[in-house]
């Protein structure tokens, strides 16, 4: 069946190459070109004939672009955006997705004319538009963008990466066009990052994120009771897991053990498209759930897939971080993950464009996910060009991406790497990250069996540089954090330590007698 798919796309290309040089059969080439790229077909029964079909629907998109559009064509278009944007387009069967239809969709329906050889044809086509076009081709587009095929990346692991490549194009394309529209940009964000393959944050993405005033937190943003709250969200998760008060290394084991629950909040919280029948992932069969999927997974290589459809595998990894890398170089940045990077004299002096700088950081915080998710160790990692990568995005963006990461890092990060990120945030030039990196550090305090003495006293000390109040929170989580065991007995000194200087400050008269305490000592 393959062969004969790559033989009618063959045909297909042929005739409408020979058609489109006469104006009068325009529409029969255009008719012809449409049914190859609508053309259900299985997977290819080998490799190099995957690669060569996506390289036939490649070229007949191209000849598609290539054929002017009257008020026929577009009609015609127009009919496939609806059933696009209404999820009702099936012609492709389980196996194949409608991207290259989509992006040409959006071509024909959005995109303005540009300088070249076909100008004078676009011109022609923009002329038979009405004003709802725009709007129908980016729903249908951003659609198109949340579809799942029920294929598994085990047995046809190109087909996979070859429907990743065409999503990761029109998303670009979706991305850039849109960029100075954060409502718009919100929605594309939300179909890329799929929650039910992996979960990147809680609430919706609001749209302020990407526009010139990003969410930040500041000090005066909470009040005492959503501090209360907070401290309790924090405990709970502890107290599951019992042990002794003896002092202990953060050996890789021992991480694992205390962090758990971190680990299992960043999987999915159900296998994508449930009418695949892949089991859902709760909060108590997760583990369960990854290690069966690991297990049944197939090998090609070294490299294991997953057998279950639209799951994180490594090439998802892969993909998702080196598409958050394409966006930032669009964006106006540089991708490079080095430590030592001379500054660029002859171009960008404005830095990177603000929206799409954060959809490159979003992205690449979702791809460390996917590759956690495949990766049974990564508590225990020691370094990470991924994780280095992010950071450097982090400070580049500012209080915006340190606010992000307050309730995204777990999962993502492991605690010695959000108590860094969040201590270089605070030692940075903007002193808009100081409450931010203190507000990131305060939430990797209740995981502070995972953290070394100085990485713990760091963090409490961005803490009481801001207040009273979070040094008090700072003090108390640690101190929940100690009942699992794991903390070392030097830190507890040092928050008794706090407690008493926060008892002077605090109590009237207090100073006076810390004052007359010294005295009597000194006598």
């Amino acid at each position: 069946m393959s062969v004969l798919a790559s033989a009618t796309l063959s045909k297909c290309a042929f005739l409408c190459t020979v058609l489109a040089e006469n104006s009068e059969h325009y529409h029969l080439a255009f008719r012809i070109c449409l049914f190859g790229l609508e053309m259900p077909r299985p997977p290819a029964s080998t490799k190099p004939l995957e690669v060569k079909l996506a390289n036939q629907e490649a070229d007949l998109l191209s000849l598609l672009k290539r054929i002017p559009l009257g008020q026929l064509e577009l009609s015609v278009i127009r009919e496939r955006a609806e059933h696009l944007r209404d999820c009702t387009l099936k012609s492709r069967g389980e196996a194949l997705l409608p991207i290259m239809l989509a992006s040409f969709i959006f071509d024909a329906l959005v995109m303005p004319s540009i300088s070249g050889k076909e100008n004078r044809n676009k011109i022609m086509s923009m002329s038979y538009r009405l004003p709802t076009d725009e709007n129908l081709g980016f729903e249908a587009a951003v659609a198109a963008l949340g579809l799942k095929a029920n294929v598994s990346e085990a047995e046809h692991p190109l087909l996979c990466e070859g429907t990743r490549r065409q999503r990761g194009d029109l998303a670009i394309t979706l991305l850039y066009y849109y960029k100075d529209e954060p409502r718009k940009i919100a929605k594309i964000m939300e179909k890329l990052l799929d929650r039910e393959i992996h979960v990147l944050m809680k609430t919706p993405l609001l749209p302020s994120y990407y526009s010139n005033n990003p969410p930040v937190r500041t000090a005066g943003q909470h009040s005492r009771r959503d501090e209360q709250e907070t401290v309790a969200q924090m405990i709970d998760p502890l107290q599951e897991y019992g042990g002794n008060s003896r002092p202990q290394s953060s050996t890789s084991a021992e991480l694992e053990g205390c962090m758990g629950a971190m680990s299992l909040s960043g999987a999915p919280q159900g296998a994508a498209g449930g009418a695949m029948g892949a089991p859902g992932v709760g909060p108590g069969g997760a583990m369960q759930t990854q290690s069966t999927r690991m297990k049944d997974s197939r090998y090609k290589g070294k490299r294991p897939y997953p057998s279950i459809p639209n799951q994180p595998s490594e090439a998802s990894a892969h993909f998702m971080f080196e598409l958050a890398k394409n966006i930032l170089i669009k964006a106006g940045g540089t991708s490079s993950t080095s430590l030592f990077t001379q500054a660029s004299t002859n171009q960008n002096h404005h830095g990177p464009h603000r929206a799409l700088h954060m959809c490159a950081f979003q992205l690449g915080l979702y791809a460390l996910g996917l590759h956690n998710f495949v990766s049974p160790n990564w508590l225990s990692r020691t370094y990470s060009s991924h994780v280095c990568w992010i950071v450097g995005q982090a400070m580049e963006i500012g209080a915006p991406a340190i606010s992000f990461l307050i309730d995204t890092w777990e999962g993502h990060l492991t605690p010695p790497e959000a108590a860094g990120m969040a201590d270089r945030a605070s030692r940075g030039w903007d002193n808009n990250m100081i409450y931010p990196a203190a507000e990131l550090a305060l939430s990797v305090l209740p995981h502070a069996a995972a953290l070394n003495p100085s990485e713990i006293q760091r963090a409490i000390l961005q803490c009481k540089e801001q207040c009273d109040q979070m040094l008090e929170r700072a003090c108390i989580t640690v101190e929940n954090a100690a009942k699992s065991g794991g903390v070392y007995p030097e830190v507890l000194f040092q928050v008794a330590r706090y407690w008493y200087e926060l008892y002077i400050r605090n109590t009237p008269g207090g100073e006076m007698e810390h004052e007359a305490g010294n005295d009597i000592h000194l006598d």
